[in-house]
């Protein structure tokens, strides 16, 4: 199996995955794939390597980044690709949850 995570260096700070992390392939380049953490990735080879296209787009609250049991909040849940444009795309979170 491959495996195609991202990953961050140990000095920077962990990522933060939703239980249901979207993966969303462009319309306009099948070798494209996005997917969210609490930052925007994107992969321009299929998940074989990956690139932060964004800073945090949660408000980062330390007292909702960890719920319980495997339950992160603070994490990206949508990805919407605008198939009119390409490179152009919007992420989405969960509001009820203190997420901006």
């Amino acid at each position: 199996m491959t495996d195609i995570m991202p990953r961050r260096p140990k000095d920077q700070p962990a990522l933060r995955w939703n239980w249901n992390t979207p993966l969303v392939l462009s319309p306009h380049n099948p070798q494209i794939l996005y997917t969210g953490a609490q930052v925007l990735f994107r992969s321009l080879n299929r998940g074989d390597a990956w690139q932060e296209t964004s800073p945090d787009l949660t408000t980062n609250d330390e007292a909702k980044t960890f719920g319980r049991g495997n339950i992160q909040f603070c994490t990206i849940t949508t990805i919407l690709r605008v198939a009119r444009h390409a490179g152009r795309h919007l992420g989405g979170h969960r509001r009820r949850q203190g997420c901006r």
